[in-house]
């Protein structure tokens, strides 16, 4: 095992511990060769985004669309955590869409006893260890109370609510502040269904505790073989036009691809 030292310039997020286990060429091309996505199939509406969506509407009330100086405000935040702002001309319809699904948000969130207030979702930084393992990384969550926690999905698709991930924060939760959360759930907005909750236990820490060890030894060993059928689970992949499961060898060079 690694030392702890020798982690820090490696430090293992719950984000690439996913994409390591999905398909470890994918982390290759991401996090080590740090290969990008194509502007045009780069994705907007990202949690952060609507995140921070939310919480500006709140300043307003949730009163129709964004005046001009939070407006403002919204771009800067939604430029933040996108790799590139899209074209002038887009903005007004990204804006309204990142509204439109944090309207949904707070209509769910009342719906089920979660009453949304300005800084209520929030991005709270993880850094704990195991073993010799660093683990650092950002979670985002809403807080109803102290002892639980509530994580955002702005997608569509049940195969995205990863328990793991909650039993991870709960986890990391548990070691940073010292008490027990007592309950774990999503708000998953536009797949308009109830909050799913659950209690976690040691049993589901195992769980987590025994992926990343997982994880750590593919890190170790540096094997990133490309995983998975390219007809079906790389369906989705941003950079599938990279892979060499889909194309000849590629050159890389400060993330710059040549086919």
């Amino acid at each position: 095992m690694m030392s702890l030292n020798k982690w820090f310039d490696i430090a293992l997020s719950y984000s690439k511990k996913r994409t390591l286990l999905e398909c470890p060429h994918k982390y290759e091309l991401q996090y080590i060769r740090k290969v990008q996505p194509r502007a045009e199939e780069r994705r907007f509406i990202l949690p952060n985004s609507v995140d921070g969506g939310l919480n500006l509407w709140i300043k307003q009330g949730f009163q129709g669309a964004l005046v001009e100086h939070v407006l403002i405000e919204f771009d800067k935040k939604a430029e933040s955590v996108t790799l590139r702002w899209r074209d002038g001309e887009d903005k007004p319809t990204l804006r309204n869409e990142a509204i439109s699904t944090a309207a949904i948000l707070e209509k769910v969130m009342r719906e089920n006893g979660l009453c949304p207030s300005a800084g209520a979702i929030s991005q709270k930084y993880i850094k704990v260890a195991v073993n010799d393992i660093l683990i650092t990384g950002y979670m985002d969550v809403y807080y109803k109370i102290e002892h639980e926690i509530y994580d955002l999905k702005t997608t569509k698709d049940k195969k995205w609510l990863d328990w793991n991930q909650l039993y991870f924060y709960d986890w990391a939760a548990s070691i940073m502040m010292g008490r027990k959360i007592k309950k774990v759930g999503f708000l998953a907005p536009l797949m308009r269904e109830p909050v799913q909750t659950k209690v976690v236990g040691k049993e589901e820490w195992g769980k987590v505790i025994n992926e990343i060890n997982v994880a750590v030894k593919l890190m170790e060993g540096k094997e990133f073989p490309a995983t998975g059928d390219p007809s079906k689970d790389c369906y989705m992949c941003l950079l599938k036009f990279a892979c060499t499961k889909y194309n000849r060898p590629i050159n890389v060079q400060n993330g710059v691809v040549s086919l």
